[in-house]
């Protein structure tokens, strides 16, 4: 594979990861809201991506306090969709709203 071909190979997955993230949010969010984790043996939504999805603590903590600036301010939705509010900007904007 050539440097040019890796270069747009990568280009395209960062498109795609960014249009999964808002998906993602929002399953998150309907976990959350189902108590499906409840279900599951995790005692918290953090459990449940840690331990059941794999993320690290750093990666479920910017995405649980993205779906929960999400629940907050569901007009931001539109933004997150359009990549023009980054899932760390969500989570950064969350934490202030709450300090």
């Amino acid at each position: 594979m050539t440097e040019f071909q890796i270069t747009e190979n990568l280009f395209q997955l960062v498109r795609k990861e960014r249009c999964l993230v808002p998906d993602i949010l929002r399953h998150l969010r309907e976990v959350e809201d189902r108590k499906i984790h409840l279900a599951r043996g995790y005692p918290t939504l953090f459990a449940y991506c840690t331990e059941c999805l794999s993320y690290s603590d750093a990666e479920a903590q910017v995405r649980i306090q993205a779906v929960r600036l999400l629940r907050e301010v569901p007009a931001l939705q539109r933004y997150m969709n359009d990549g023009q509010i980054s899932l760390w900007v969500a989570a950064r904007a969350q934490s202030a709203l709450h300090h």
